[in-house]
């Protein structure tokens, strides 16, 4: 029942070594260290995300540690935004993100999270109501 995230990069880094591997980093790359393969849904930023600190200031970290939040926080905004849509259809809406990120470890494709995409899907007219117009 969970939803399996990822971790690309959020920016273009040039050459980091990072959880013990070695890359050159690109806007959407899967990280050299998260996991991949069919039991993985969904890509979301994990490399670098800078947030607050402890004791004030930011921290910047990576892993799939950040990814994972970022999507549930999208998760939490779309069931808040839209009650009416189930738990089944928003996990639908965040993998029909029309951005792919395909991982060169396997060559296998994925959807990266795109909360304002998945808005769009879940403010169509099928689900005000839960019935199709």
């Amino acid at each position: 029942g969970a939803i399996g995230v990822g971790a690309v990069w959020d920016a273009s880094l040039g050459s980091q070594t990072f959880l013990g591997c070695t890359q050159t980093t690109a806007v959407d790359l899967p990280t050299c260290f998260t996991n991949s393969g069919s039991e993985v849904d969904l890509y979301a930023p994990g490399a670098f995300v800078t947030s607050s600190g402890r004791g004030g200031g930011t921290s910047s970290f990576g892993g799939t540690s950040q990814a994972t939040p970022l999507s549930a926080g999208c998760a939490t905004a779309l069931r808040a935004a839209f009650p009416q849509a189930s738990l089944a259809d928003v996990e639908a809406a965040l993998e029909a993100s029309p951005t792919r990120v395909i991982d060169p470890k396997n060559g296998l494709s994925f959807p990266r999270l795109d909360c304002a995409a998945a808005a769009l899907i879940l403010s169509a007219p099928i689900f005000d109501d839960g019935f199709e117009d």
